[in-house]
C-alpha cells in the first residue's frame, strides 16, 4: 500500500521488527506467586493501515508485565487475590502516536479492550478519531481474584483500568487525557464431566475521557464455551 505523510511517499515492504524479552517467576511462600516479563522492541517500521508510522522509521519500544497474586488453598471456597501490571510504550510524533508492535500477541486479560483497534478497521475497531489500539501505548493496571464454591466450579472476575501513556490526539490536533477507561470481566468455569467443561464469560467496558460522545458509549460482551475432550 502506498499513501503520503507531509508530502512524503511511503510504502509498506520495509518494516522489520525484531523482539527479544526475558521472563520468570516464584514462589516465595505457599500460596504466593509472583511473576515477570520485559521486552525490547528494535527496528523499521512498516506504515500502519492509517500511514500514522512512516515505513522505514527507527523503531524502538519497551513492554513489561508484573504481577502478583495470593491463593489461601487451606481455606474454604479456595480465595485467591491478585494485581498485574501491564505497560506498552507509546511515542508522540508531530501528533500521531506510535508504539508497541504487538506482532503475533497470544496473551490477553480482557474481553473487550485488549482487542480495540483504535479508529484502524480490524477487530473491535472504534470510531474515535486519535485513539490508539489496546496493544500499544497503554498501562494498564488490574485487580484480580478468584473463587471455587464447589469442587467443579470456578468464578474468576477482574477489575482492569487503562491509560494512554502519550496522551492521545483528537482530531482537531488537541491533546486529551490519558483515562482511556475500565473494564469488569468475569468469567465462570463448570466441569461438567473429566471430558466436558462449559464455561461464560461476560465483559464490560466503560469509555474514559479519551473518547468523546457519541463514542462513549459502555461496550458489552457475553460469550458461552463448551469443551470437550477427546
Amino acid at each position: 500500500d502506498k499513501g503520503a505523510i507531509n508530502g512524503a511517499t511511503v510504502t509498506d515492504n520495509n518494516g522489520s521488527v525484531n523482539t527479544v524479552g526475558l521472563r520468570g517467576s516464584i514462589k516465595p511462600v505457599d500460596g504466593a506467586y509472583i511473576y515477570g516479563e520485559a521486552a525490547w522492541q528494535w527496528g523499521k517500521t512498516a506504515a500502519d493501515s492509517d500511514l500514522v508510522r512512516l515505513a522505514g522509521e527507527s523503531h524502538q519500544a519497551w513492554a513489561f508485565d508484573l504481577g502478583a497474586e495470593y491463593t489461601m488453598t487451606d481455606v474454604a471456597m479456595t480465595p485467591k487475590a491478585g494485581v498485574e501490571w501491564i505497560f506498552w510504550s507509546g511515542k508522540d510524533r508531530d501528533g500521531a502516536i506510535s508504539g508497541w508492535d504487538p506482532l503475533a500477541r497470544g496473551y490477553y486479560t480482557t474481553a473487550i479492550r485488549e482487542f480495540q483497534t483504535g479508529a484502524n478497521a480490524g477487530f473491535y475497531p472504534t470510531p474515535q478519531a486519535g485513539d490508539t489500539a489496546g496493544a500499544t501505548n497503554q498501562h494498564q493496571v488490574a485487580f484480580y481474584g478468584g473463587l471455587k464454591p464447589l469442587e467443579d466450579l470456578s468464578i474468576s472476575p477482574r477489575f482492569t483500568l487503562f491509560f494512554n501513556d502519550v496522551g492521545s490526539v483528537g482530531a482537531t490536533g488537541a491533546k486529551r487525557d490519558h483515562y482511556i477507561g475500565a473494564e469488569l470481566d468475569t468469567q465462570v468455569l463448570y466441569n461438567y464431566t473429566e471430558d466436558v467443561q462449559l464455561g461464560l464469560l461476560y465483559g464490560v467496558f466503560r469509555p474514559g475521557e479519551v473518547y468523546h460522545q457519541p463514542n462513549d458509549r459502555t461496550a458489552q460482551e457475553l460469550i458461552t464455551t463448551v469443551g470437550v475432550k477427546f
